[in-house]
């Protein structure tokens, strides 16, 4: 008598942020949103991580990371973590309240965006506050 083993196949590999929102303050100079992968860490994965502005501005508070080739993070084999960093502009004006979003998008055949699929970024100014 032979006994056959039947194994689920692995799930299929699911990106996305660490956390809903992200604050970073201006003199930063940078941020870095965490991403994770769950699932099947055996293959590679990529997916896009780009910028919209709300009410921090592209090239006025943050520089951006546009839908395109340029902006994928890649997950190699194994990996389940990686970050998706943005540079924030210090411009010495104080501005009370500035956010923006990141977005996952353009992920990889076979893969999918999880639940977490964007997180916003406040920049906090720390210069000469006005409270």
């Amino acid at each position: 008598m032979h006994t056959l083993n039947i194994y689920p196949p692995p799930s299929e590999p699911t990106v996305q942020f660490k956390a809903t929102s992200y604050q970073v303050k201006e003199s930063d100079g940078a941020m870095d949103a965490i991403l994770v992968r769950s699932g099947d860490l055996s293959q590679r994965t990529t997916v896009t991580c780009y910028t919209r502005q709300d009410s921090a501005l592209v090239e006025k508070d943050f520089l951006e990371r546009p839908r395109t080739m340029q902006s994928q993070v890649t997950f190699e084999s194994g990996e389940s973590s990686k970050t998706c960093s943005v540079v924030i502009i210090d411009d010495n004006a104080y501005e009370r309240l500035n956010y923006f979003r990141l977005v996952l998008g353009d992920i990889s055949v076979g893969s999918s965006v999880g639940t977490v699929n964007k997180t916003i970024v406040e920049i906090v100014d720390d210069e000469d506050s006005m409270y």
